[in-house]
């Protein structure tokens, strides 16, 4: 397994030489514990092997249902508060630069849900229009107010535009 490595060049400004040793001790002995699971909250380590080992049947599910998305929606209206949507926001944050422009026939993520901003729904409807989206909800419970009304509203709206 790789492991990270630290280049701490660029960071005399910051912080002393003599701290970085001092933590040594601390920084392995907290990989040990991730690494060996001897540690507080070590059944919570799923994630340290998700890059090898995960749901390959789900993962194509979910590509399938992305290639669909892409191809037969401008719009994904993401809808969801708080953590339940936040994922997706950082992962879209994380792959863009500060400054990306999306190309005009690349589906746009928008997210909504996340207020109870008459305005903010208003515009993004018109903003939608008449155009294809596709509706992804985040939700753990289902019954957060600020994501089941925008989810009515969006599905509402996608109801019309289908019958």
């Amino acid at each position: 397994m790789a492991y990270i490595k630290l280049d701490s060049s660029k960071l005399s400004k910051f912080v002393h030489e003599n701290e970085l040793a001092e933590m040594q001790a601390m920084v392995n002995a907290a990989d040990d514990q991730l690494r060996n699971g001897n540690g507080a909250g070590s059944e919570y380590r799923d994630w340290l092997e998700l890059p090898t080992k995960y749901d390959q049947d789900e993962f194509a599910r979910i590509q399938k249902a992305a290639d669909k998305i892409r191809s037969d929606s401008k719009y994904l209206i993401t809808i969801g508060i708080g953590g339940s949507y936040l994922g997706a926001q950082m992962a879209i944050d994380v792959l863009h630069n500060n400054f990306y422009t999306r190309n005009s026939d690349e589906t746009q993520v928008i997210f909504a849900g996340n207020s109870l901003s008459s305005s903010y729904l208003s515009e993004l409807l018109d903003l939608v229009g008449d155009d294809d989206f596709s509706i992804n909800v985040i939700s753990k419970s289902g019954t957060t107010t600020e994501p089941a009304i925008a989810f009515r509203v969006f599905k509402e709206k996608l109801m019309q535009k289908v019958w």
